[in-house]
């Protein structure tokens, strides 16, 4: 009976304790729910947002929007990218009042103004990413008040203080990002302090001064980005070397100068060094080549010089390798393409010669090959799509020779090719404009003959995403295939000085997004199709130098007016821009008012000299309906007659010119044998055992006075002691029948001088 009694005193006194625990467990967890309801406030929230997070509905806090609870109390509050905020006015938020919180994350949410918090001691993780809170976090955040945080996320917001010190001081931070926002000054030397942070990102703000040597204490860190619109002085410290555990080093596009320090060669678990887009010069220092867990090496865009090591070799795991936009020489050394893992490869814009590799590609899926303007010579290797992963091959600007691999036609992963400016051979491979994922081919400016290729399989045709193709200044014949009209995407059709033929297929109104084709300089001829004029969006278009003929096309007249305010950077005064053949102009008068015709420049269509039509302002009413030339051509008629005319008016000229000299022999022969008033001039050119030339001047006066010699009704000069004078005025005054000047005497106004 005692021992029942004592049980039941025990059993009692439990249950009592219990329901005071409950009771109290349930006023905390009100507390927590009224301290959300307070931070929704703070936050301005849209209308409908957070609509559970109401005082009315505090039991049940757990089930709330964005809300986890453990152990009868809030633990994490996520409201990530839900737009919660209407960002206007700024808000004042203040995380507090939830002792038990563990993980907070606001991010996201377009929130300006400021959020504090103070006095959260289990609060581990805080992530205000993506906001757009500013001013300060030193003195908001109490950061000696959350002993236990190990995250903190502010990146991409506005704040634009000095970076906080007090986040220095967190003994257990592992994770902090400041990166993308404005802060300023130095980066303190007391971050080289934290003794457990394994990531570290200050990328992207307005921070100056040198990196400090202290960042290389941070023996716990893995991850370090420190570049991106800061601007450092010095370059890379060479206490970084003793960042043993460092897999990512990203100090980019910082102005950093002075060479590469080989210490970097000791991170033996470096996975990513990008140092790319600063001002380091010197030499590629050989230890980087002890990096051997490297996957991505990116030191594009410095000043680097000499050859590329050959102990990067030893690089067997990586991916990326970006040397481009240096002055690094010699030749692309042979172990890249032994790389086993190398998808993308640019070294494009040095000073490198000799010949590519020849087996580059055959050892890697290359994604990406970029060796453009260099001084490489050679032949382009065969094995560029051996793994059949090739999306972009650019080596444009250099001296290769030979044709263009055959097996790139096949390749059906390429998306842009850029062969131009070579010294490139043989014909275009069957298929290369026809590889359905291919948006941008560029072969101009070699030596390719032979035909543009037709598609080899247009009846299975899946479609084509080719917007740009330029094939310009080659040696390509014979016709435009019918199969470019299978290239529904293009909007560039380059194909100007080469030795096209035949006619301009009507398969070019197929293309409907077209705004650029230039065929000038080729050997085309028969007429303008009309269905260019089916090519709505066509802004400029250049068919000069060629043998077309007819009738430019009405239908031309659909470009739209809209290419004018495509191109505004034009010739205000003329509407074209200088050098080109855009299709606008101001108009003339009498022009159409619609349409494409009203801003046609005769360049378009120059040097056809068998075209006519309103843009080259020659009539076509010598050319029959269908466009051509009636019996042997209206344009080869029109040019017979001009050349007719021009016959008769130089012979006329010369039947002239023969009269007016059997004239003067006529009337000099009756001087000689005439009466008294002829013995002047006979004398006048006679002395004694000699006969002297005539000046121009008694030229002109023996001509002056054949007419009235040679007239009966006219009497002869009365005196052989005429003066000059007289001469003159007797031409000035003789006329013909018709009361015109005699062209004798005209002579005397064109030339007034031979009588002075």
């Amino acid at each position: 009976m005692r021992h029942s009694s004592l049980l039941l005193i025990f059993v009692t006194a439990l249950f009592l304790v219990n329901a005071a625990a409950g009771g109290n467990g349930d006023a905390l967890l009100r507390r927590d729910a009224m301290a959300l309801v307070s931070l929704k406030a703070a936050l301005n929230c849209r209308p409908h947002a957070l609509r559970s997070w109401s005082a009315g509905n505090a039991e049940s806090v757990c089930s709330w929007t964005g809300v986890r609870c453990a152990g009868g109390r809030v633990v994490a509050v996520d409201i990530a990218n839900m737009n919660v905020s209407t960002g206007e006015p700024a808000v004042s938020a203040s995380l507090t009042g939830l002792d038990a919180l563990e993980n907070v994350s606001l991010a996201g949410n377009g929130i300006a103004g400021s959020v504090s918090a103070s006095s959260l001691p289990s609060l581990r993780v805080v992530n205000v990413s993506g906001n757009q809170l500013g001013g300060a976090l030193e003195g908001v955040w109490d950061f000696a008040s959350l002993p236990n945080l190990e995250v903190f996320d502010a990146y991409d917001n506005n704040f634009s203080s000095p970076l906080p010190l007090g986040v220095a001081s967190l003994p257990r931070l592992r994770h902090l990002d400041l990166g993308g926002n404005y802060f300023t000054g130095e980066i303190p030397a007391a971050y080289g302090g934290m003794p457990a942070i394994e990531y570290l990102s200050l990328n992207g703000n307005n921070l100056q001064g040198a990196i400090p040597a202290e960042l290389g204490n941070l023996t716990t860190l893995k991850e370090l980005y420190l570049g991106y619109y800061n601007v450092f002085d010095g370059g890379v410290p060479p206490a970084l070397g003793r960042l043993r555990n460092l897999a990512v080093l990203d100090i980019s596009n910082c102005g950093l100068t002075g060479r590469i320090p080989p210490e970097l060669g000791a991170l033996a678990n470096l996975d990513t060094l990008f140092l790319h887009t600063n001002q380091l010069a010197g030499a590629i220092p050989p230890e980087l080549g002890n990096l051997t867990s490297l996957t991505a090496l990116d030191l594009s865009n410095n000043a680097l010089t000499g050859e590329v090591p050959r102990s990067l070799a030893s690089l067997v795991n990586l991916r990326l390798l970006n040397l481009f936009l240096n002055r690094l020489h010699g030749p692309v050394p042979e172990f890249v393409a032994e790389l086993p893992r190398l998808e993308t490869l640019q070294l494009f814009m040095n000073n490198l010669t000799g010949r590519v590799p020849a087996r580059l590609g055959a050892g890697a899926a290359l994604r990406l090959v970029d060796l453009s303007s260099n001084r490489l010579t050679g032949v382009i290797p065969e094995t560029l799509c051996a793994a059949g992963e090739l999306r972009t091959a650019i080596l444009m600007n250099n001296f290769f020779f030979g044709p263009v691999p055959a097996a790139l036609g096949s390749c059906t992963s390429l998306t842009r090719i850029r062969l131009g400016h070579n010294f490139l051979n043989g014909s275009i491979p069957p298929g290369l404009l026809y590889i359905p994922r291919l948006n941008l081919l560029e072969l101009q400016n070699n030596l390719l003959s032979g035909e543009v290729p037709a598609n080899p399989n247009a009846a299975g045709f899946g479609g084509s995403q080719l917007a740009q193709l330029n094939l310009s200044n080659n040696l390509l014949s014979g016709p435009l295939p019918s199969t470019l009209g299978n290239l529904t995407a293009l909007q560039t059709l380059l194909a100007s000085n080469n030795r096209l033929s035949g006619a301009v297929p009507a398969e070019v109104g197929s293309l409907r997004r077209l705004v650029k084709l230039d065929l000038s300089g080729n050997a085309l001829s028969g007429n303008v199709p009309d269905a260019v004029g089916r090519c709505g969006e066509l802004t400029y278009l250049d068919l000069s130098r060629n043998n077309l003929s007819g009738a430019i096309p009405e239908a031309i007249a659909g470009i739209r007016e809209r290419a004018r305010r495509r191109h505004p950077g034009g010739d205000r005064r003329h509407g074209q821009p200088h050098g080109g053949g855009l299709l606008v102009q101001r108009p003339r008068r009498g022009a159409p008012r619609h349409g494409q015709l009203r801003y046609l420049n005769a360049t378009a269509f120059a040097g056809n000299p068998r075209l006519c039509g309103a843009p080259l302002n020659r009539p076509c009413s010598n050319y029959d309906a269908g466009g051509g030339s009636t019996g042997t051509g209206g344009g080869a008629r029109q040019r017979a007659g001009n050349g007719e005319l021009k016959l008769v008016l130089a012979l006329g000229l010369l039947a002239c010119s023969v009269v007016f000299a059997a004239a003067a022999v006529l009337r000099a022969r009756s001087f000689r044998f005439g009466g008294e008033g002829a013995a002047w001039r006979f004398t006048a050119f006679h002395k004694e055992n000699s006969v002297e030339r005539p000046t121009m001047r008694e030229v002109v006066q023996m001509l002056s006075e054949f007419p009235h010699h040679a007239s009966s009704s006219q009497a002869s000069p009365s005196t052989s002691s005429s003066s000059a004078e007289a001469t003159a005025k007797a031409g000035e005054e003789s006329s013909s029948p018709g009361g015109e000047k005699e062209p004798a005497a005209n002579c005397y106004k064109l030339f007034p001088d031979l009588l002075a």
